[in-house]
């Protein structure tokens, strides 16, 4: 077997799974503090599985004990940690909150906020209310039907997001479920993401 041979699945796998994993350290069934998440994202940034990861998952709320705690192990040769920002009810507040620590330029930026809703108003609100910069996952029932949802976010370039488990038993959606909205998905052109595994 030649040289490119051998390589040729190591690729096959890298396109597959680059930055295929966020970090979710803080949530079940970890459950971290931040120290500890943060730590461990520091660990994992410098490697040798660091090409897939993603993004750090943290409450908007939380954005400033994120920067106390890890201000120290901030990358200072490399591109800045990838964050994504869990938005509340009060989406004004998050966004601001964002906003204010991506202009403090340390060494993290978020990039991606998340947000649920179950109404397709509340996708459009989202559409209207987050900047154009950053990019935006929908967190959204798959039970009944959620093509309509699915199809709020075509024409904004929402990203769709699924929750595939958790910590109670009813957190994991029936097969046929989640295979709708994958198609769905699909059939729109939608990106999406999978949340407590998949």
């Amino acid at each position: 077997m030649g040289a490119e041979e051998t390589l040729m699945p190591l690729r096959s796998v890298t396109a597959l799974l680059k930055s295929i994993v966020d970090y979710a350290g803080l949530f079940p069934p970890a459950a971290l503090t931040m120290r500890e998440a943060v730590q461990n994202l520091a660990e994992y940034s410098s490697g040798s599985d660091a090409w897939m990861l993603a993004r750090f998952i943290v409450p908007a709320t939380r954005l400033d004990e994120f920067e106390s705690a890890a201000s120290a192990l901030f990358p200072k040769d490399s591109s800045p940690w990838r964050l994504s920002a869990l938005c509340g009810a009060n989406l004004h507040d998050d966004i601001n909150a964002i906003s204010a620590f991506n202009s403090r330029n340390i060494g993290a930026i978020v990039d991606t906020v998340e947000v649920k809703a179950a109404r397709v108003e509340e996708i459009l609100a989202f559409a209207s209310l987050v900047p154009r910069s950053l990019e935006v996952f929908v967190e959204i029932p798959i039970r009944p039907n959620p093509v309509s949802l699915v199809q709020a976010m075509v024409s904004s370039g929402l990203r769709a997001k699924v929750r595939t488990g958790g910590v109670t038993a009813d957190a994991f959606p029936l097969s046929a479920d989640l295979a709708r909205f994958i198609r769905a998905c699909v059939d729109d052109g939608v990106q999406f993401k999978a949340t407590a595994g998949l």
